[in-house]
C-alpha cells in the first residue's frame, strides 16, 4: 500500500482525460463510502474535503486524489480518468502501471527501492531480536541444570561453577578475551579474600568507563552476582 509520504510526492493538477465520467463515477464511489474510509483518504492524500466535492462537481482530477481512493475504495485508477469503462478490483500492480503512464516512474522506482532497503533493516533487527532470545532461553537452560546438579556444593564451588558457565556463554558471542578457568587460577581464587575482591571489582568499575571491553565484564559480573 502506497504511504503518505509517497502521496505528498504527487501532483495535484487533473489528469482526467473524461471529465464527464470522472464527475459521475467520483460521486457514486463517494458518497455511499464510510465516514471512515472518507477520512482515511483526506488523509492520506493530504487534501480538504472541498476537494473532493469540487472533483464530482468540476470533473477534475488529480493522481494525489486519485491513488488514495483507488486503494481504499478497491477502484481501478483508470475508471476514475475516464480511461477504462470497467471497474477491476485495485491492485499495487495497478498503480504501479497508472503511475508509470502518468509520468511517475522515477519516484515510484526511489519509493520502492527505500521500502525495500526498510524492510531489510527491519528483517536484520528481527533477526538479531531472535539472537538474543535464543541466548536468553540458552542461559535458562544452563541454569535450570546447574540447578538440579549442584544440591551438594558449597556456596563457595556454586559461585565458581556460575562463573564458569557465564563466562562460557558469554565467549560465544563476545569479542573479549575470556580467561579459562584452570587448576591454577582456580587455586588462585580460592585464596582470594573478601578485601581483595572488593579492590578487584572497584579496579574493574574504573576500567570498564573507558574500555568496551572490561564493560562488558562488568555488566556480566553484575548478572553473576545477582544470579
Amino acid at each position: 500500500m502506497f504511504t503518505k509520504e509517497f502521496v505528498s510526492k504527487l501532483k495535484r493538477t487533473n489528469v482526467s482525460v473524461d471529465g464527464e465520467k470522472t464527475r459521475d463515477r467520483v460521486e457514486a464511489l463517494w458518497k455511499p463510502a464510510s465516514k471512515t474510509v472518507k477520512d482515511k483518504i483526506e488523509e492520506l492524500a493530504g487534501i480538504a474535503r472541498t476537494t473532493i466535492y469540487r472533483c464530482y462537481r468540476t470533473g477534475s482530477i488529480s493522481v494525489k486524489l486519485i491513488v488514495p481512493m483507488a486503494q481504499l475504495l478497491n477502484v481501478n485508477p483508470f475508471y476514475l480518468t475516464g480511461e477504462v469503462d470497467e471497474n477491476t478490483p485495485c491492485t499495487d500492480e495497478v498503480i504501479e502501471d497508472f503511475l508509470n503512464q502518468k509520468g511517475y516512474a522515477k519516484k515510484l522506482k526511489e519509493w520502492k527501492n527505500n521500502s525495500q532497503n526498510k524492510s531489510a533493516k527491519r528483517t536484520k533487527k528481527s533477526e538479531l531480536a531472535g539472537d538474543d532470545e535464543a541466548a536468553e532461553v540458552e542461559l535458562e537452560v544452563v541454569e535450570n541444570e546447574m540447578d538440579t546438579s549442584m544440591d551438594d556444593l558449597s556456596d563457595s564451588e556454586i559461585a565458581a561453577r556460575k562463573l564458569e558457565k557465564s563466562t562460557e556463554l558469554a565467549a560465544k558471542g563476545s569479542p573479549m578475551p575470556i580467561k579459562s578457568l584452570t587448576p591454577k587460577l582456580q587455586a588462585y581464587v580460592d585464596t582470594l579474600t573478601e578485601e581483595d575482591l572488593v579492590v578487584l571489582l572497584r579496579a574493574l568499575m574504573i576500567r570498564a568507563k573507558a574500555d568496551e571491553d572490561d564493560a562488558q565484564l562488568a555488566t556480566m559480573l553484575k548478572l553473576v552476582l545477582l544470579s
